[in-house]
């Protein structure tokens, strides 16, 4: 009895530890913290929603770490944001690292705002672009956008994981009753906006600018520190508008928002763009805009 029983325990032991075939998790990757709260929206809690530029950092200027290169491996999907810095940067290196990852463009179908890559400073205006592409990619701090980005999103899911389309559609509804709530908010106050003219240090809000006929002021220089020349065109339109408030986005130094504050009186209200809490944000740069002139 001893002689088989040695193998035949060994055995279904063996058999105990012997790693089960793993089947790959749902997952896909974004750029930028909003299209996490997107995409976890529409694709509900069965997918892994990885983010590489995490709270904090600049999408100008971050690089992932080895971690978030490993999490992309793993990633049936990268689903761009489209035109940042960071994605023309790294998405060729992305590639590389997972070249059966299927790469999607949350920015088809947007009217994007583009430059040509320069700097003006004529009949009251400061402008700054944003990248070499002169294309200003802070598509989703507008609600109209982000209707456009969710559909982007849910196409894109269908696609990915088509077993799924029926729930990705009920959350793409209740997704789009979110976005209308906080497009109602602005429409009902468009006429107290239109015409309204704003500084921020970032040019976050161009989009937003232009679905409610603002202004959107520049305070970055070429994506530097702005010059003294460029500071005192500012301070003197600041002057002739009448504007008193500085947006700052938490991302970027408060020292040249500080001068210029002091210079005009204003006051420096901290933003987000980058922030999870997409409708939250969105509701408070309207407060701000609204309590601010």
């Amino acid at each position: 009895m001893r002689i088989f029983f040695i193998p035949a325990l060994i055995f279904t032991l063996s058999s105990c530890n012997s790693p089960a075939p793993i089947k790959p998790a749902k997952a896909v990757s974004v750029s930028v913290l909003p299209q996490k709260y997107f995409v976890e929206a529409i694709a509900g809690e069965g997918i892994k929603v990885n983010v590489m530029i995490p709270p904090g950092a600049s999408h100008s200027s971050y690089e992932p770490t080895a971690r978030q290169m490993n999490l992309l491996v793993n990633s049936q999907a990268y689903l761009k944001i489209g035109h940042l810095d960071f994605e023309l940067a790294w998405m060729p290196r992305f590639g590389g690292v997972n070249p059966e990852m299927q790469l999607f463009d949350l920015s088809e179908g947007i009217d994007l705002i583009a430059g040509e890559c320069e700097h003006h400073e004529e009949a009251g205006h400061i402008h700054s672009e944003e990248n070499e592409t002169g294309i200003d990619p802070h598509t989703w701090m507008s609600p109209g956008n982000v209707k456009i980005i969710a559909t982007n999103i849910l196409k894109s899911l269908n696609k990915i994981y088509p077993s799924d389309s029926a729930v990705f559609r009920s959350n793409y509804n209740s997704f789009m009753m979110t976005i209308d709530s906080v497009q109602a908010l602005y429409n009902l106050n468009a006429d107290k906006l239109k015409g309204r003219s704003f500084i921020i240090y970032h040019p976050a809000l161009a989009y937003l600018a232009r679905d409610y006929g603002m202004e959107q002021i520049v305070l970055e220089f070429e994506g530097k520190e702005p010059p003294p020349a460029h500071i005192k065109a500012i301070i003197d339109l600041a002057k002739e508008k009448k504007i008193g408030f500085i947006f700052v986005q938490k991302q970027f130094s408060l020292d040249n928002s500080r001068s210029l504050a002091k210079e005009i009186n204003a006051e420096i209200i901290p933003i987000d763009p980058m922030d999870e809490q997409w409708k939250e944000q969105m509701i408070e740069i309207l407060n701000h805009l609204l309590a601010n002139k």
